[in-house]
Formats: C-alpha cells, sequence, structure tokens
C-alpha cells in the first residue's frame, strides 16, 4: 500500500475503528482500542487491529482489518498469517476483512485461503470479509452522518455526481467533526480522494496542501514509524553482532588447529547468517579430525 494511504488507514482505524467497521455492517460498537504492534505476536502487522465491545455481546470481539490500495497478492499473506497469530495470542480467531480502495484491472482479493500438508493429512482453511469500496453507493454512506466513514466516500460509488459528492464530504465534516479532528479528516479526505480523482485539484479543493506536511495526526504516525523502524535496525543490528561473533569463533578456531587454512574457507564461514548453522559447524571445527572434514560439511 503506497505510503500516504497507508497512513491514512491506519489513523482512520484508530481514531475512527467503529467507522471502519460500520462500513462492513458491523453496528452497536460501544467501545474499541486499537492494539498496537506492541500488544500483539504479529511477524507482519496489519493495518489494523481492534479489540471491540459491541452491544449485546458479553464478549470483547477481535477484529483484523487490512486495507489494500489496489487488489494484490500479498494480502491474504496478510490476512492468514495475521489471523494464525492472533489465535495464537488470544485463543480465539479474529473476524478478518479487507476493504479495497480501487479495482486494478481484472484482479481481486480471494475470500479465503486454504493450506495443506504435502501428504494432505492436515488441512486449513482460512476465511476473511473482502469489502469492494468503489461498489458501495456513496449516498448511502453519506446519509449515516457518520464523520469517520467521510474520508471513504470519494473511492465508493458516486455514480456521476463526483465532486457535488465531494463537496457533500466537505460540508459534512465542517458540521459534525470536532474541532481537533476537522483538519485531519480533511487531509484524510484529500488523500484518499486523490486515488480517483487529480490529487493537486484536491488539495485545492480542501486546502492548502501544507496541510499533509502540517497535520498532527500525520506528524505523530511518521515520529511513531520512524521510533519502530530504529528499533527494528537495532534489533537487526544486534542479531548481525551476534552471527559475526559466532562466525569469528569459528574462524578463530579452524585457523587455530589449521593454520595453514585458505581464506576461502573463512569467506565461507563469514557468509552464513543462520545462528543454528554456525553452532553446528563451531562443534564440527573442534571435532573434525582434518580441515578437508570440515570443509565437507561446510558445503
Amino acid at each position: 500500500m503506497a505510503q500516504e494511504y497507508d497512513k491514512c488507514a491506519k489513523w482512520l482505524i484508530q481514531h475512527h475503528g467503529d467507522s471502519v467497521l460500520r462500513l462492513f455492517g458491523i453496528e452497536h460498537v460501544e467501545s474499541y482500542r486499537s492494539l498496537h504492534p506492541e500488544q500483539i505476536a504479529l511477524r507482519r502487522i496489519p493495518d489494523g487491529y481492534l479489540e471491540v465491545v459491541r452491544r449485546g455481546h458479553d464478549q470483547r470481539r477481535y477484529y483484523l482489518i487490512e486495507v489494500a490500495t489496489r487488489p494484490e497478492d500479498r494480502v491474504e499473506l496478510q490476512l492468514s498469517s495475521g489471523t494464525m497469530a492472533s489465535y495464537l495470542e488470544h485463543g480465539v480467531l479474529p473476524e478478518a476483512v479487507c476493504l479495497v480502495l480501487h479495482p486494478h484491472g481484472r484482479q481481486w482479493v480471494p475470500e479465503f485461503l486454504e493450506l495443506h500438508s504435502p501428504e494432505r493429512w492436515t488441512r486449513c482453511r482460512i476465511d476473511w470479509r473482502v469489502l469492494e469500496l468503489w461498489k458501495l453507493p456513496a449516498d448511502a454512506l453519506l446519509d449515516t452522518g457518520d464523520v469517520g466513514i467521510v474520508p471513504w466516500v470519494p473511492l465508493a460509488d458516486v455514480g456521476d455526481s463526483g465532486m457535488e459528492t465531494i463537496e457533500r464530504c466537505c460540508r459534512l465534516i465542517d458540521e459534525r467533526a470536532p474541532e481537533q479532528e476537522r483538519e485531519s479528516l480533511l487531509v484524510a479526505t484529500a488523500i484518499l480522494a486523490g486515488l480517483r480523482y487529480d490529487k493537486d485539484e484536491m488539495f485545492r479543493f480542501f486546502g492548502d496542501s501544507r496541510m499533509v506536511i502540517e497535520s498532527p495526526w500525520l506528524k505523530e504516525i511518521f515520529e511513531r514509524e520512524t521510533r519502530e523502524q530504529r528499533q527494528k535496525e537495532r534489533q537487526e543490528g544486534r542479531q548481525e553482532g551476534r552471527q559475526e561473533e559466532r562466525q569469528q569463533l569459528v574462524v578463530r578456531l579452524l585457523k587455530k588447529r589449521f593454520p595453514d587454512m585458505p581464506e576461502a574457507t573463512a569467506e565461507a564461514v563469514r557468509s552464513i547468517h543462520d545462528d543454528a548453522r554456525l553452532d553446528e559447524l563451531f562443534d564440527v571445527a573442534a571435532d573434525c579430525p582434518d580441515l578437508e572434514s570440515f570443509q565437507r560439511k561446510l558445503a
């Protein structure tokens, strides 16, 4: 998903998650909270993960939300891996949903994935709901009066009233949005509308394009993503450092036992980045009767 659309989707899910769920026909949301990546054990982080309390339901429900700019292959992997990871974390399957923003030729997002083992003794089928936004009637979405839905409306079925619909979006935000969120909702609507209409024209219509740069929520998301990226880089750096230590231990041990060891063998050891493999080679380097036997094991 393009970065600007990704940021819009994440902010809208976090701040108007009940509105996103309403797109899928899920009503009577009394409260919800957005779970951040550090709170859930998902290796592939979805665009949204909500813990929801609904009227008339005793237990909390979990909703895994994936937003795809267009139909693409990675969506299946995101939904299936996120669903299974959520089950392992909470002991309950989440309600997995996918919102597709814009069509792309004849491509489409399937509504399930079926897996099986090589011998086909074990099977697993994961289903989810797919909603193609351009098939929803824009007027019906606006008639809800829900400002959290408004940013998605320009990508719905507007018929022949594209700019009239966008004017209604702008008026609804001006009239009903909380003051502290008005600018952010206008920015989100302008960005998403830019997927279908001329982007510069949308920003001229909704306001100065500097809104995107100065918008508090974009700054918030950018800063959080920057922190997460730095944390990931630090973790990768520590992992790389540990692997280098293992590599050097194997090379030093070999050089101590076999002083004539060629540099090509040392380079081959340094090219290995699997911890278990390096541990195995260390044991081999300690016990092998000669260098040739180590090289065979290395190969």
